[in-house]
């Protein structure tokens, strides 16, 4: 499916402390921590209903961390300005 059109959500979850990715290929959740203007993005995540820890493969790297990325990049938070952030992505 072309990337352009294809659906996917990503969302805070958590008292933003997760974040839930959700496309075609099912419902991802990562652990996320916001420090000193610096989002900390942990990997591995889990996968599925059931929160079962998952590896991404390369093609899942490819195609849902760059856009995680670009949605936390741009978070506003009780304004409609939006900071910049930084993103750091840590293996467990």
């Amino acid at each position: 499916m072309n990337e352009l059109y294809e659906k996917f959500k990503i969302r805070l979850v958590a008292r933003n402390e997760g974040i839930e990715y959700t496309d075609n290929s099912g419902i991802y959740r990562f652990n996320v921590y916001l420090k000193d203007d610096l989002w900390d993005l942990q990997i591995p995540g889990s996968k599925g209903e059931n929160f079962e820890n998952y590896e991404l493969n390369d093609e899942e790297q490819n195609r849902i961390l760059p856009r995680i990325e670009k949605f936390l990049k741009g978070v506003k938070w009780f304004s409609s300005f939006r900071k910049a952030y930084n993103v750091k992505i840590t293996r467990n």
